[in-house]
């Protein structure tokens, strides 16, 4: 019998595979957010299923299996209609596909008051289409797609509702994409195709909009990340604090005392110390 390696057998739940993914799939467009890379990426090897893609679903069904008390959370301060504004995270990581070298573009949408409190609107993880040859190749077309199929309608819709010009923040942290953009144009990216040059010059037009603003965000900050790909455990669980991901448990106790009571802070521990565990390889 030949001896195949576990990326070149036949997974055992090859048939199974389209069910398997498409259920959490659902959990993820609803109310779980950090599964969209893992679904996405999983769902590009349908077709060529493999026993290595057998242990990364059981991986991703244990994890869902323990994290089935966490939620997704966010507020709003009552009245905040006239200081309402959105804030957009895109993010790319290049040449993230180990078998086409494609970019994976990430995106994190918010609406945020003047107090700092923000409440989830859209997040999305896509493997682009084409190879980019540089970060702020890659970062571009993220941005592009994020501001075009998402922000922009997203900013029109709350416009229309509040009766004003809404403000749209795009956070960017890299600062090459940045200085890009603000020029119109790079002598180092005139090699682009023409679907790429187009999103560029799409882009740069948008940002210099009265009502969209292009921002630096620290790496650190930058939310769009934990849909660009798999992060190591503590950066997964400090995604999962920015996004708003909580044990619905330790929010409903802090919701009553107001603060973080020892209950809490435990509370607030054991749910990251299962989700670190789950998590591992």
């Amino acid at each position: 019998m030949p001896h195949f390696a576990d990326n070149e057998e036949p997974g055992f739940y090859a048939d199974l595979a389209p069910s398997l993914l498409m259920k959490p799939l659902y959990l993820a467009r609803c109310a779980r957010p950090e599964l969209a890379f893992t679904i996405a990426k999983l769902a590009r090897r349908i077709t060529k299923w493999t026993r290595a893609d057998d242990r990364a679903v059981g991986r991703l069904y244990s994890y869902i299996n323990g994290t089935t008390g966490f939620m997704l959370s966010g507020s709003l301060e009552i009245g905040c209609g006239p200081t309402l504004k959105l804030r957009d995270f895109p993010d790319a990581d290049l040449a993230g596909d180990a078998e086409t070298a494609r970019s994976t573009s990430g995106m994190w949408l918010e609406l945020t008051d003047s107090k700092g409190n923000s409440f989830p609107v859209e997040w999305s993880s896509k493997l682009q289409t084409v190879v980019s040859h540089s970060t702020p190749e890659a970062e571009l077309v993220s941005m592009s797609r994020s501001m075009r199929e998402f922000a922009l309608p997203i900013q029109g819709m709350w416009s229309t509702l509040l009766q004003r010009p809404v403000l749209l923040e795009v956070h960017e942290d890299n600062t090459s994409t940045i200085e890009i953009l603000r020029k119109g144009c790079s002598s180092k990216l005139s090699h682009l195709s023409r679907t790429h040059r187009i999103s560029l010059a799409w882009t740069a037009e948008q940002v210099a909009e009265d009502f969209i603003k292009l921002l630096y965000c620290p790496s650190a900050e930058q939310k769009g990340d934990l849909f660009t790909k798999a992060l190591d455990r503590v950066k997964h669980h400090e995604a999962l604090n920015s996004i708003g991901m909580k044990h619905a448990l330790a929010a409903a106790i802090k919701k009553q005392t107001g603060a973080e009571s020892p209950s809490n802070v435990i509370l607030n521990a054991l749910s990251s110390l299962l989700a670190l565990s789950v998590n591992a390889n």
